[in-house]
Parts: C-alpha cells; sequence; structure tokens
C-alpha cells in the first residue's frame, strides 16, 4: 500500500507505520464518526475566518489536488503550499519544504511558497521563483 502515497516507488520504503494499528482504531472508532456527522455548507465554511495553511502534493492519488485549491477559494484566510510531484505524503518526498512551510506558518508567518488561491485551475498560481 504504501506505494499509493508516495509520486516516486522509491520513496515508499521511507514511510514508518509503526503508529498503524492504534492510530486507525482511533481514527475509524472516532475520527471518521466525527467527521462524517458534520453538514457544513460552503457558506459556513467560509466564515472561518482563522489563518489555514493548506500543503498539497500535485499527484495525490487519495485527496486530489483540486481538492486543496478548493479549500483554499473556500476559506478567507488560507494559502496553499503546492508540492510539485509529490502524492498523499508530501513530507516524504520533500521534507524540508513541508516541515519549513510549518514551522514558519506556527512561527506566526506566511510560507515564502504559500499564495492565496485564486482559481481551481492551477494555471492561475503564480510564476515560481527559481
Amino acid at each position: 500500500m504504501r506505494v499509493l502515497y508516495v509520486a516516486d516507488p522509491a520513496n515508499a520504503d521511507k514511510i514508518n507505520w509503526s503508529f498503524g494499528e492504534n492510530m486507525m482504531k482511533h481514527w475509524n472508532e472516532n475520527i471518521f464518526p466525527s467527521i462524517q456527522s458534520l453538514n457544513l455548507s460552503a457558506e459556513e465554511v467560509a466564515k472561518v475566518n482563522a489563518p489555514v495553511l493548506t500543503i498539497h502534493g500535485t499527484r495525490d492519488r487519495q485527496a486530489p489536488y483540486g481538492g486543496g485549491r478548493e479549500w483554499g477559494l473556500m476559506l478567507p484566510n488560507a494559502r496553499i503550499v503546492t508540492i510539485d510531484n509529490a502524492a498523499h505524503l508530501p513530507w516524504i518526498e520533500a521534507p524540508e519544504k513541508v516541515f519549513g512551510s510549518i514551522k514558519t506558518f506556527l512561527d506566526g508567518a506566511w510560507p515564502e511558497a504559500a499564495h492565496k488561491v485564486e482559481s481551481l485551475d492551477p494555471k492561475d498560481e503564480p510564476a515560481k521563483k527559481q
């Protein structure tokens, strides 16, 4: 299953599932039922004005990249960090960018790689610095 969570199959061995059994039990018994019970409208989601940082891989097969962009459009104070050629576990394939972005965000600033989503089309993203 690990190869489904990364874009490059060579990175599959970097995934550590040691938390697996206990985490999945907690997920199935508590987290997932709680998520399923939510019934938030787009209007209610749009009222969230806390800063939200989404980090999303462009090759995610479990939660497509367009979904991350959609969250960015719905939330008024959200930014997205795009991890090119990464899948569902972008910290495996780009740890410096992911963990650096998280640290910057938790320190109270937007990461340099973060940008406001203006449309669902990724072609509308700001030009990347070389």
